[in-house]
């Protein structure tokens, strides 16, 4: 595979996930919307059981999409890795996998909130 089908394969999950993320973030606007209708007791758009899951798919998503970027990162630090001699360069990818464990750790935490117990 060319450098350049690699790139454009590469772009191409990358729109994809962004998608996905853009999805994810929509279906959080209407948890939210509906949070907002049960305080001011109005009907809501879902029933407990349905929110929660809801919220649990949505958070199932956010870490999947996660673990896609963190791949990215991933391969795209080892290639920069191999063929870079600038150390901006290689900080940049260092601070972009950074990212992604960072964001890897927060879809954690909210998997964690979405499937516990709480009522909330």
């Amino acid at each position: 595979m060319t450098e350049e089908l690699k790139k454009a394969k590469t772009l191409d999950v990358q729109i994809i996930a962004t998608i996905s993320l853009i999805f994810a973030l929509i279906l959080s606007v209407i948890l939210a919307y509906n949070e907002k209708m049960i305080i001011e007791n109005k009907e809501t758009l879902f029933s407990n059981e349905e929110a929660k899951k809801i919220s649990q798919f949505q958070t199932t998503l956010v870490f999947i999409i996660a673990i896609v970027f963190l791949t990215i990162n991933y391969n795209n630090y080892e290639d920069t890795k191999s063929t870079c001699n600038s150390n901006n360069i290689m900080v940049d990818e260092q601070l972009r996998l950074t990212a992604s464990v960072f964001a890897i750790m927060a879809a954690l935490i909210g998997i964690y909130l979405a499937f516990s117990n709480s009522e909330n």
